[in-house]
């Protein structure tokens, strides 16, 4: 199953538009760091006999295109699926006009390593799928009503785009720039021209996720960031990304950061907002470990009952790789492991790896902000840690409060709850969707707990405005599926829809699943018109 996640979700009537990644387990890690070790062809087994994962590398098909560390990757897939039917089909861009020059946009797709974001305008008439390539983002135009590929693009000025956001009759996407920083987009095309933009706004980092946020009478764009550390032009090797790292630590700019635009008028944000965001937040106002600070990224957001909720988000081992970056370099050597197993370890270095990979890793924590466009802001810490432990060349690790003298409201870490004494689940790294249905705000995360262990699979939580009863949770297993490594995508209707993300491409219960979260109380189901069954 080389399809691993729902990358870009959604939904125009009573039709749910899908973009597809493939192998992320394979090529993930080599897309952001590149790290100089020999990639050679495996399979994971958690137990013997029972294979999980395999990965190709140089023997992929794609590795004479993309280069042996992304030979696992395929041409992502395009899907709708009919809620009222249940049917799913995929789409073709065979026969789609390019609007890049010496490129067929079935060349485009075949350069995408996967469309991580999909927006519509249903009042145009538009769907777009879009996400990271070869050479920038590629971004693919769908007339909604016919279901018809209308127009393919490479936009190479952009290196990410993960989130849209329709508001009125506009429609907004955050994306990285290739040359640093990042810019909120707003769609300007027609059915002919389908891909044309304007910039309304910038931020000193890579836009990752985008909301619309209201807050005493007034409507605002939020958006979160990911540190400026993949947007250096070339391959992501790990060359340019301590060049980057260094860049952020000695200028401590790019950061990830929350920046909150000008009131959005009816008419939508124009190009005269550009410059008028404000950076409202960023990690290091919370974190004070600058070198691990500079790798957690911002996570999703939502506007709830007034106030902004939003959440962090750190790729496994980046904090390990940046602190041996900067501090201890031996420990990226080859002959720093004996075997190329580190747990456990069988020598001091893998020992220190350990040490290393446990003491920078940053579970994730959600804020809460209020006011956020007047002098009177107020940001709270909801799940986080009252000290977390920083590196110091001088005195190795010490024990730091955090930069907001906060205790978490609510609980540790990794959505720790008031009844898990022990803190929160230290493999909940990312918040990964925030949504609002039913009266509740809904927060999704990715998992890394073992399938196989308890509270295996990614975690839904959600939250009715009462801090008396704190995050409560839907599920820990994936939504039934303990493979599942979390909610990556979620659209609402009267029914909340989950884009589960699933990296085990050989198990049978492995590859995305897209899954339906209906109210069981069957008044609540008439009211919202979400039933278990189509009706």
């Amino acid at each position: 199953m080389n399809e691993n996640y729902p990358w870009g979700l959604t939904k125009v009537g009573s039709v749910i538009w899908l973009g597809t990644f493939d192998n992320v387990g394979c090529i993930g890690g080599t897309a952001f760091f590149s790290l100089a070790v020999a990639l050679l062809p495996s399979i994971t087994n958690f137990f013997p006999g029972f294979p999980e994962t395999v990965c190709e590398f140089e023997f992929g098909p794609s590795a004479p295109l993309l280069g042996d560390g992304f030979g696992d990757q395929r041409p992502p897939s395009i899907y709708t699926f009919d809620t009222t039917t249940n049917w799913i089909d995929e789409k073709s861009v065979v026969g789609c006009k390019s609007f890049t020059a010496g490129f067929t946009a079935e060349q485009l797709l075949a350069q995408t390593g996967g469309l991580r974001s999909a927006g519509s305008l249903p009042s145009s008439d538009i769907v777009i799928m879009a996400g990271p390539g070869l050479n920038g983002v590629n971004m693919f135009a769908f007339r909604a009503s016919t279901q018809q590929c209308i127009g393919a693009k490479n936009f190479s000025q952009y290196n990410d785009i993960r989130r849209w956001l329709k508001l009125g009759l506009a429609l907004y996407a955050g994306v990285g720039k290739t040359a640093g920083g990042g810019s909120i987009l707003r769609w300007a095309g027609t059915l002919t021209t389908p891909l044309n933009f304007i910039t309304v706004g910038t931020t000193d980092s890579p836009v990752a996720n985008i909301a619309k946020h209201v807050e005493g009478g007034k409507t605002y764009v939020a958006v979160t960031t990911w540190p400026n550390l993949n947007n250096l032009e070339g391959d992501f090797s790990l060359d340019t990304f301590e060049i980057s790292l260094q860049n952020i630590i000695s200028t401590l700019k790019g950061f990830s950061a929350l920046y909150i635009s000008p009131q959005v008028p009816i008419s939508g944000l124009n190009s005269l907002h550009a410059t008028q965001w404000k950076k409202v937040w960023q990690i290091l106002n919370y974190d004070p470990g600058t070198v691990t600070a500079a790798v957690v990224g911002g996570g999703d957001l939502a506007s709830y009952n007034g106030k902004l909720y939003w959440g962090t988000i750190q790729v496994p081992a980046t904090g390990f790789i940046a602190h041996a970056l900067i501090f201890e370099p031996d420990l990226l050597e080859p002959t720093c492991s004996d075997d190329g197993i580190i747990f456990p370890p069988s020598n001091v270095c893998e020992g220190r790896i350990v040490d290393v990979l446990t003491k920078t890793d940053r579970p994730t924590a959600v804020f809460r902000g209020s006011n956020l466009a007047t002098v009177y802001k107020k940001i709270e810490l909801l799940y986080g840690e009252k000290d977390l432990l920083v590196y110091d060349p001088n005195q190795g690790w010490t024990t730091k409060p955090n930069k907001m003298s906060q205790t978490p409201k609510f609980g540790a870490s990794g959505i720790g709850t008031s009844a898990d004494p022990d803190g929160g689940n230290p493999n909940n790294n990312y918040s990964w969707t925030a949504a609002v249905w039913n009266g509740k705000l809904w927060w999704g995360t990715f998992d890394e707990t073992l399938p196989f262990l308890p509270e295996g699979g990614g975690d839904l939580w959600f939250f009715d405005g009462n801090d008396a009863s704190e995050f409560q949770n839907a599920f820990f297993d994936g939504a039934g599926n303990t493979r599942s490594w979390g909610v990556r995508n979620v659209v609402s209707d009267g029914c909340l829809w989950l884009g589960m993300a699933n990296g085990y491409n050989l198990h049978p219960a492995g590859g995305w699943e897209l899954k339906k979260l209906y109210p069981m109380d069957p008044a609540i189901q008439a009211q919202l018109g979400c039933f278990p069954d189509p009706p």
